[in-house]
């Protein structure tokens, strides 16, 4: 009989757990462009991040200076540095630079993150089969990608990497634009963990 009531409390808890899992942890995304970004970029980006971080967090974005609503959860902020668009001129960057970055202080990383827009199309560029008609897709796709690597750590608080997938310490243009992209179990639960009381 002991038994028995055991493992209805333990059915009980697991199902407690999935309904947990099962409400999205919801986070908004600000994003503060530099300059006009192209639409098709930016639909492509977002498209990306809602993908890659999955059902279990419910996305939200905002552009700088809109009206922004009042919202529980998580709140980031993220400046797109540069031209988020193809039709723009491209400046030779330098291979190697960071395509992203974060802001800490004293220790703790803060809720702002930054995409380098210029040097995530610099290196689209290198790509000799960049099909121009699909070029604005593809920066999306590619900043949607960089923006969740930086989304990484801001909301794990942590400044490690992991051995592959979009969390490890860099990314190829090949990468950025390959059909798949694979963010590392270990890496999607970590973010799904957002701490939505101390967030308020």
């Amino acid at each position: 009989m002991f038994g028995s009531k055991l493992a209805c409390c333990a059915i009980f808890l697991q199902s407690l757990g999935y309904c947990a899992q099962s409400n999205p942890q919801p986070l908004t995304i600000v994003l503060r462009f530099e300059h006009p970004g192209s639409a098709v970029a930016t639909e492509g980006m977002k498209s990306e991040i809602r993908f890659l971080l999955g059902k279990n967090t419910s996305v939200r974005f905002a552009t700088d200076g809109a009206p922004l609503q009042a919202t529980s959860g998580k709140l980031v902020v993220f400046r797109m540095h540069g031209y988020c668009s193809m039709d723009q001129p491209v400046k030779n960057q330098r291979p190697g630079l960071a395509l992203g970055s974060t802001f800490v202080s004293n220790g703790s990383m803060l809720p702002f993150g930054q995409v380098e827009c210029d040097r995530i199309r610099a290196s689209l560029q290198r790509l000799s089969y960049l099909v121009p008609q699909e070029s604005e897709q593809q920066l999306g796709q590619a900043m949607g990608r960089v923006l969740v690597h930086e989304l990484y750590h801001i909301l794990t608080g942590s400044s490690g990497h992991t051995t592959s997938g979009i969390t490890k310490p860099s990314l190829s243009a090949f990468e950025l634009t390959a059909s798949t992209a694979d963010l590392p179990r270990e890496s999607k639960h970590a973010m799904e963990m957002i701490d939505v009381d101390a967030a308020k």
